[in-house]
């Protein structure tokens, strides 16, 4: 009975130390990293979890840890620890610059504006008076009437502002 059980004992910690267990860690947050891909000796593909742990076989050559916001780690067994650091790759864009407006549209406008302002305003002299029983009635058309108003007012002061 005492040799089956130092038999178990012994395979047990053989099995114990065939695996070996490497969280994965981003260097600046010190957060786990998951969805890592570890390749082992270039054929085994392993992810890590959603801890950052990954299981590694002790007899290996190479390790390769890659994802595509870090920087890829290629490591022989030797160089890795328990817990490895991947370095975080920031996608730095060229610097842009926005304007509202471009100073040859804003000269156009007010070009426009000055011509519209020089037309002449055709008027009656003499206004007919009228009376529309139904457009009085009209609820939606005097509603559209205060809106085009209102829109022409707005229309007014920017073309002020343009001046």
């Amino acid at each position: 009975m005492k040799k089956v059980f130092l038999l178990v004992f012994l395979l047990s910690c053989l099995a114990a130390h065939a695996q070996r267990k490497v969280k994965v860690l981003d260097f600046e947050t010190e957060l786990p990293v998951t969805d890592v891909s570890v390749i082992i000796d270039s054929v085994t593909v392993r992810r890590t979890n959603y801890q950052g742990i990954v299981e590694l076989p002790v007899p290996f050559d190479s390790v390769t840890f890659s994802h595509l916001q870090y920087y890829k780690e290629k490591l022989s067994q030797a160089e890795v620890a328990d817990t490895m650091y991947l370095m975080p790759q920031h996608n730095v864009l060229p610097e842009l610059v926005v304007t509202g407006i471009s100073p040859d549209l804003l000269r156009a406008l007010r070009r426009g504006a000055e011509q519209n302002r020089n037309m002449p305003r055709y008027s009656v002299a003499f206004p007919i008076l009228t009376f529309d029983f139904a457009n009085m009635l009209d609820v939606r058309g005097r509603r559209d009437r205060k809106h085009l108003k209102r829109a022409r007012e707005k229309m007014r002061e920017f073309d002020n502002t343009l001046k």
